[in-house]
């Protein structure tokens, strides 16, 4: 379990901790309203992603005894779904940067019989 230290002026995150660092009961000491500060279980809602989502957040709710982090999880917009294609697009691009252009001047000829080492050096001397 886990465990969260707020000051109670502004709910601002003093330290987060976890049940095994309070020995004795497992549970964070009962502090006296003076010191300004109080525990609160810490308890994360984090939902899984699938692919095609995004996740959220966290929004925070705390209560007398919580202090919960709520992800949410929700599929993308088409918008978002044409950037990451754009993106992915970019990233293959660059991949493929080298061997297309050693294609493109003839440095490097389909079909030849050549060792991994010289399609290596070939592609190297492209870039």
């Amino acid at each position: 379990m886990k465990y969260i230290l707020l000051n109670n002026s502004d709910d601002s995150i003093v330290e987060e901790a976890d049940s095994s660092r309070f020995r004795k009961t497992g549970k964070p000491p009962t502090l006296k309203s003076e010191k300004g500060i109080r525990w609160l279980e810490l308890v994360v809602v984090n939902p899984d992603m699938g692919e095609g989502q995004i996740k959220e957040g966290p929004v925070v709710s705390i209560s007398d005894t919580t202090y919960t982090r709520t992800f949410t999880v929700r599929d993308l917009t088409a918008d978002e779904l044409d950037a990451a294609k754009d993106t992915m697009a970019a990233r293959n691009f660059e991949n493929l940067k080298p061997l297309l252009m050693a294609l493109n001047d003839g440095s490097f000829v389909p079909d030849s019989d050549y060792t991994v080492d010289q399609i290596k050096a070939k592609l190297k001397a492209v870039q």
